[in-house]
């Protein structure tokens, strides 16, 4: 699965056990955007906090985030689809986190579109640790937004997961698929095979 993140090995981690945490604020109302803003610097300054060290503190905060978009998200986390967002919403994080290092903070900037020249390194910091929240959180309701996590298999699940990737990188992260559409094999099919991509019938 996470067809777009193997064409990055460095994005390359394993399953994590779907557990809920505590940590991300609860999804403001649409109709409270000052609400909602404060929410999104609350969960980007605890997101570097827990990306900070050697980035222990991901897993349950990312956990947090699942669980704050409600009931389906604290029902996904014991189920498939909460594993399949967990491991994409992991290998994510730990691939272009800290966000504290120059190299990093322009790989950063290029998968997510964003132009951050004049800003402080600390400011380039807290915006790219926003902008990753916003791009999680719309990769968790598009997941979630596609239908009930209960009875859903694995391959369903990560059908459902990678779909709301593909949408949600189209927003948040360009760079991701220009990245994909570079590399992508120009005929044949394929397969993922462990760490490798093996392509088919070329």
């Amino acid at each position: 699965m996470n067809r777009l993140l193997d064409y990055m090995p460095e994005l390359e981690i394993a399953f994590p056990a779907g557990a809920a945490g505590a940590g991300p604020m609860a999804y403001a109302s649409a109709s409270a955007p000052a609400l909602e803003d404060d929410a999104e610097m609350a969960d980007g300054a605890a997101l570097l906090e827990a990306g900070a060290g050697n980035g222990d503190g991901l897993a349950p905060f990312l956990a947090g985030l699942v669980a704050s978009a409600g009931p389906a998200g604290r029902t996904a986390l014991r189920m498939p689809l909460g594993r399949a967002l967990m491991s994409v919403l992991l290998q994510a994080a730990t691939a272009l986190m800290p966000f504290s290092s120059r190299p990093a903070q322009q790989k950063a900037a290029a998968i997510f579109g964003l132009e951050l020249e004049g800003l402080s390194a600390e400011d380039k910091e807290f915006a790219l640790a926003r902008h990753f929240i916003r791009m999680a959180r719309e990769l968790i309701a598009g997941a979630l937004a596609s239908g009930p996590a209960v009875g859903v298999g694995r391959e369903d699940a990560e059908s459902r997961v990678q779909a709301a990737l593909v949408q949600t990188a189209r927003k948040y992260a360009p760079g991701l698929l220009h990245r994909t559409e570079r590399q992508e094999p120009a005929g044949g099919r394929w397969q993922r095979s462990g760490k490798r991509i093996v392509v088919l019938n070329c």
